[in-house]
């Protein structure tokens, strides 16, 4: 399986970013909440979400 090869990787990632690829935006809900998320990552902006190691 490709996962395998991506260990390092959350395997919550890998599903959303594959579930977002095969909605194709058929799901523009979906496609929104993803595309938010990696524009935080991308400005490294504060978001909200848990610490980690709390």
């Amino acid at each position: 399986m490709a996962e395998r090869k991506l260990g390092k990787i959350p395997k919550g990632f890998i599903r959303v970013t594959l579930t977002a690829d095969l909605h194709s935006g058929a799901c523009k809900q979906c496609m929104d909440g993803f595309s938010v998320f990696v524009k935080g990552l991308e400005q490294h902006e504060p978001v909200e979400q848990p610490k980690k190691g709390d």
